[in-house]
């Protein structure tokens, strides 16, 4: 009897090292998860003004010079934006990660929409005109280039008004 009791402790301390052994491996793999030379390792936010003055509506686009993801944002009331790539919770202003590196950036804002104008049955309204220059809105005429670091970028982007 007491060499199976004997073989059972051998099997359950056999047993409870493979698993010691296996989170340990996982736990090693997992800590490569967050490394800071992960393709997303940098978030971006700012302002967008026009002539000086706070922009409240429109949108920004980060375009890989080399390679990645395009990144995205929104331009909120108050002329801030946080960059995006599908990562994160929407609800976190920095909750989006992008790859670091050269962007060319190009930027869209519009007048307020004409709410009885529509695209189509029940689809968004039409924009406003664009109000600020042309040359934001295309990457090959864009003069917009930004350099995203590892870590937390803070970019302000100053435009200038679309000419009358």
């Amino acid at each position: 009897m007491q060499d199976s009791a004997q073989r059972d402790e051998k099997d359950t301390m056999g047993t409870l090292k493979r698993g010691v052994a296996i989170a340990s491996l996982l736990a090693a793999i997992c800590v490569g998860c967050e490394r800071a030379d992960s393709p997303y390792n940098a978030t971006v936010q700012g302002t967008v003004t026009i002539n000086g003055e706070l922009a409240n509506r429109g949108s920004v686009t980060f375009h890989p010079v080399d390679s990645g993801p395009t990144a995205y944002a929104t331009i909120q009331k108050d002329g801030s934006y946080a960059l995006r790539t599908g990562q994160g919770p929407i609800g976190k202003v920095d909750g989006g990660q992008v790859h670091s590196g050269d962007y060319i950036v190009t930027v869209v804002v519009t007048e307020t929409p004409t709410a009885k104008e529509q695209i189509e049955d029940s689809g968004p309204p039409i924009p406003g005109p664009r109000i600020t220059a042309a040359k934001y809105a295309r990457k090959k005429s864009s003069d917009l280039k930004f350099k995203v670091d590892p870590g937390a970028n803070v970019i302000s982007l100053e435009l200038e008004r679309a000419s009358e």
